[in-house]
């Protein structure tokens, strides 16, 4: 995957936040119990803290963005030795010590999301500072089409697949048997499912999963599964739905950076974007949503997750077509369609792709026409990311698998 790129505006704005608010509550702490800034020998005189500590604490306020006074900043640990030591001396009332160690928590999440240890966020953010684009080599942009059983197939190929997609509700298995159940289905080491929820239908709305406990119950599954997933072998990708756990582009964001953001366990868990799978019907309304179409709803997913993503499904999206009365649970869902017919159409999907595109690894088509819906593609992005701008909007193909899912 990809999180330097991907993350890129995102991470910036969260580590400017953070140094900021770490670097004021580390400066009101000190003001509290010295009355003025120390230096960092005052410091350790007055806390017994290691005199390196003392010199990154005081280093910690220099001016500057918050970003950068986070590659300046002392260790977690160090951070929490310097907060009990003042605590000790009874030098901080209750919200002081509170929003100290609040700071110092957020520093140790952020650290979390971005490889784990201080010098991989600081790597990444004096690289994004200085322009850098990327910390990875650019993935050359590849077709692939799924069969009718699953089968993910590379452009053209009739041999091995690349990778299954099973129709399966993760969050319906304890990890042993989840591991079984994926570890047997996959083919060339990969299998892809959805995100799964809770309720009794695979696609029925469950608002328990929407919460921030349903993002730590997936992740917690994600975790049990990942060793014996890598002993294995195997790489299991998950597959987001309007309707299960990973629900949209902000819940997708969270996920990969607070439940699988330790190597580890991305080595074997990664994301299939499905960015129309995500679309609600009453998001097809640009009066609905504040004036977002489902074209800024796709083109936001695909530029914001394409590239953490190891494949990419790429349709078009058309009303549901149901006499059926709306009901909470089982509202009917959007229909798939040829990429260049529905909605959307072609043109708004082929500029999202080529915005993310030295980045994204491989688009996924399917349906009847998935050859043809390929040779669009490759008309409008070209070999060097130029193509023929003139194309015509056929009618939807019948053959398109409009209601699986």
């Amino acid at each position: 995957m990809n999180e330097p790129i991907y993350l890129r505006d995102a991470m910036l704005a969260e580590a400017e936040a953070v140094g900021l608010r770490l670097r004021a509550c580390v400066q009101e702490a000190l003001i509290r119990s010295f009355d003025e800034i120390p230096t960092a020998h005052e410091l350790a005189m007055q806390t017994g803290l290691d005199g390196v500590v003392c010199k990154r604490v005081v280093k910690l306020l220099r001016d500057g963005p918050g970003a950068i006074v986070l590659t300046h900043a002392p260790s977690v640990s160090n951070l929490r030795e310097f907060s009990m030591a003042l605590e000790t001396r009874m030098d901080l009332g209750p919200m002081e010590s509170f929003t100290l160690r609040d700071a110092i928590g957020k520093f140790e999440k952020l650290l979390q999301a971005f490889g784990g240890s201080k010098g991989d966020l600081t790597k990444i953010l004096r690289s994004t500072q200085s322009g850098e684009r990327s910390v990875q080599p650019v993935r050359s942009l590849e077709y692939a089409v799924m069969d009718d059983d699953g089968r993910i197939r590379a452009e053209g190929g009739t041999g091995e697949a690349v990778a299954r997609f099973i129709t399966l509700n993760p969050l319906e298995f304890d990890a042993q048997t989840l591991a079984t159940r994926l570890i047997g289905a996959a083919e060339g080491g990969t299998v892809v499912t959805w995100s799964g929820n809770h309720a009794d239908e695979l696609f029925a709305r469950d608002p328990s999963v929407w919460t921030g406990d349903g993002l730590e119950t997936l992740g917690r599954l994600c975790r049990e599964v990942a060793p014996a997933l890598r002993a294995a072998g195997v790489r299991w990708l998950l597959r987001p739905h309007c309707r299960h756990v990973l629900c949209d582009t902000q819940r997708c964001v969270n996920f990969l950076r607070t439940q699988v953001s330790g190597a580890p366990v991305r080595e074997v868990i990664g994301l299939a974007l499905d960015p129309v799978a995500m679309l609600e019907a009453s998001m097809l309304d640009s009066s609905g949503g504040a004036g977002a179409t489902p074209a800024d709803y796709v083109g936001r997913a695909i530029r914001t997750l394409g590239p953490a993503s190891e494949l990419v499904f790429v349709c078009g999206v058309e009303a549901p077509q149901t006499d059926e009365i709306e009901d909470f649970e089982a509202a009917p869902l959007p229909q798939r369609c040829p990429a260049d017919a529905g909605i959307i159409g072609l043109e708004p999907l082929v500029h999202a792709i080529d915005s993310a595109r030295p980045f994204i690894g491989r688009m996924v088509m399917e349906g009847a026409d998935a050859t043809r819906q390929i040779s669009l593609f490759r008309q409008r992005l070209g070999a060097d990311g130029t193509g023929d701008a003139d194309y015509t909007t056929p009618t939807p193909n019948p053959s398109f698998p409009h209601t699986e899912r």
